[in-house]
């Protein structure tokens, strides 16, 4: 019985088909088939960018949500191509590709297993097959918590960086100028300049059609699709993308482009549909260093994606299992010709939007990409380099609205506006894989900094005390709350701010009507944000207490404390007994006047 329970929660697949109702079935085979629209031009673009072939993109956007839909916990994630992970493959290609072949990597001989099994195909191939075991072993070691590290701003400051060198990258297909393949620190500068100073030698042709693309897309998406939308009263999501790749590719093919404007093509596709075969084992051993960064991002925002979607549709996931999930499509579809995946907002957002109820979708997305490979795949053998080049730049123009985020979160919290600005920057100065790891730095040191400095307030009770004269007693308070841990790096400013907060309650002035009434004064700590406190923080509270009782002549106690701390602060003599503890500050405060 435990067995067949340890089954089923490592196929979600078999819970959820037991309860599938048919009602699901259209709506889930429709929206599927919108999906695989998307996956075709994304697929086909982002294999660019991968450094492999178009059909090796179509293979990635096959197999991806196949093996994905027996694992998931998500009824709705996509996962297929994506730009930022497509652009981390190429950079590791190129990387291993030079490791083997020297300055002569780039040679498009080395592009599929024709003249040796090391090249572009078989390193994607290894690179998915070793990202599997690395998200693998992230779900086995619960290496999950890791990831709560990588915040929001991190991400969006991280991804818009990455977004700028896909930019960029675009600029050699557009301009038909090839520069060097280099990917160290500042190599972006290295482009530009390149481009700059050969902008002579493009080719106006390749140009001339990536400028007519980007601008009918525009219009397209950013036009064409509202209005339709706004008449038809829902989201209709046109293809525009998948329509001029056709066109173009058979203009391309019937007038000769190649020979006529000497426009660069994707050149032979390998056909049919690909048997599985065993990574080269010396790849996979290459692969391992570029897999580990390609793991944090995919990891991260698989996580980040999949509670997204679910908290919008009203429904919860396993993000335990939602690891094991990406981590068992990577690790399948490397003994394909395929290149690492990752969810996708776009392509899940339409099959929301379209209907879709389950990951049962994924059937009919494979089918119609399955009838794509083989029906049509040869076929973007002449499809010019450029047009695939500006599909990607018009695709990359939401990265611009990023920049929005930054005064909000300026307002919000200057160390998170903090984090998205050095993510930003050290991805874009520096490169893509280094930029991850000080943008993880820099969510270290916020981390440092919000517990060494955090905030912390105070409030005192009103001068103006007549409500409590009749009993004689006039209640005087302070209540301080301390927004943090208390341990051996922030005891000091503890320290410090209670010594403030004590000065300022005492210079405030009294007020009564009646003369003959006395104070009672007490000192309140809230202690709803100290959730830990280390020896240090103990003797901070001691010595503090002991200004207090002195100083002020007050009482000191304690409110909306947890267990933990109330046993330690008992346990070292810096509270008496449970009586000094209060669940609220207003039973707290309204204890001083009970006696």
């Amino acid at each position: 019985m435990n067995f067949l329970l340890s089954v089923k929660s490592f196929f979600p697949i078999i819970t959820w088909l037991s309860t599938y109702e048919k009602s699901w079935f259209l709506s889930d085979m429709i929206a599927g088939v919108v999906i695989a629209i998307l996956h075709v031009p994304q697929g086909i673009s982002y294999a660019f960018l991968s450094q492999v072939h178009p059909v090796n993109g179509l293979y990635a956007s096959f197999f991806a949500p196949l093996f994905y839909m027996f694992f998931a916990t998500s009824k709705h994630m996509s996962v297929g191509s994506f730009a930022v992970i497509a652009l981390m493959t190429g950079a590791a290609s190129d990387n291993i590709m030079k490791k083997h072949y020297g300055e002569d990597f780039n040679n498009p001989i080395y592009a599929d297993s024709k003249h040796s099994e090391i090249n572009r195909v078989s390193v994607a191939a290894a690179l998915t097959f070793t990202l599997g075991i690395c998200q693998l072993l992230v779900g086995a070691l619960r290496l999950n918590f890791i990831f709560s590290y990588f915040s929001d701003p991190l991400v969006g400051g991280f991804s818009t960086g990455a977004a700028i060198h896909v930019i960029i990258s675009q600029f050699d297909g557009v301009l038909d100028i090839c520069s060097s393949h280099e990917n160290g620190p500042g190599y972006l500068f290295g482009i530009l300049i390149h481009h700059g100073s050969n902008i002579s030698k493009a080719n106006i042709y390749t140009v001339v059609l990536s400028i007519i693309i980007m601008i009918v897309l525009i219009i397209g998406k950013e036009v064409i699709s509202p209005f339709v939308n706004k008449k038809c009263g829902r989201n209709i999501p046109i293809p525009y993308d998948l329509i001029l790749i056709g066109i173009l590719t058979y203009l391309s093919f019937q007038f000769n482009w190649t020979e006529k404007y000497k426009m660069p093509i994707v050149g032979e596709v390998p056909r049919g549909f690909p048997a599985p075969s065993f990574p080269v084992f010396q790849l996979i051993l290459d692969s391992f260093q570029p897999a580990i960064a390609i793991t944090i991002v995919t990891i991260t925002l698989q996580i980040s994606f999949t509670k997204m979607f679910a908290k919008q549709q009203g429904y919860k996931i396993d993000p335990g299992q939602e690891v094991y999930a990406l981590g068992f499509t990577s690790f399948f579809s490397g003994f394909f010709p395929t290149y690492p995946c990752s969810p996708g907002i776009s392509r899940t957002s339409v099959g929301i939007e379209n209907g879709a109820c389950t990951q049962l979708a994924a059937v009919s997305t494979c089918a119609f990409l399955l009838a794509v490979i083989l029906l049509i795949g040869p076929y973007f053998e002449y499809l010019p380099k450029c047009v695939l080049a500006a599909v990607i730049l018009v695709a990359m123009r939401s990265t611009f609205s990023k920049f929005k985020e930054i005064p909000k979160l300026w307002r919000l919290s200057k160390t998170d506006c903090f984090v998205w600005i050095s993510s930003f920057l050290t991805t874009v100065f520096i490169n893509v894989t280094y930029g991850l790891i000080f943008s993880f730095c820099a969510v270290l040191v916020s981390v440092v900094l919000r517990t060494q400095w955090p905030t912390w307030n105070a409030r005192f009770s009103p001068p103006q005390a007549s409500g409590f004269t009749n009993s004689g007693v006039i209640p005087r308070y302070c209540v301080f709350r301390y927004d943090a841990i208390l341990i051996f790096t922030n005891f000091e400013r503890f320290k410090t701010a209670v010594h403030r907060t004590l000065n300022e309650f005492l210079s405030r002035p009294i007020l009564t009507n009646n003369e003959e009434a006395y104070t009672k004064t007490k000192f309140i700590f809230d202690c709803s944000a100290i959730t830990e406190i280390d020896s240090m923080g103990i003797a901070a509270f001691k010595e503090v207490i002991e200004e207090i009782e002195k100083e002020a002549n007050a009482t000191v106690a304690f409110s909306n404390a947890n267990s933990y701390i109330i046993e330690k602060l008992i346990e070292t003599k810096v509270a008496t007994s449970k009586n000094d503890f209060y669940s609220s500050i207003n039973e707290a405060v309204a204890s001083i006047s009970a006696f």
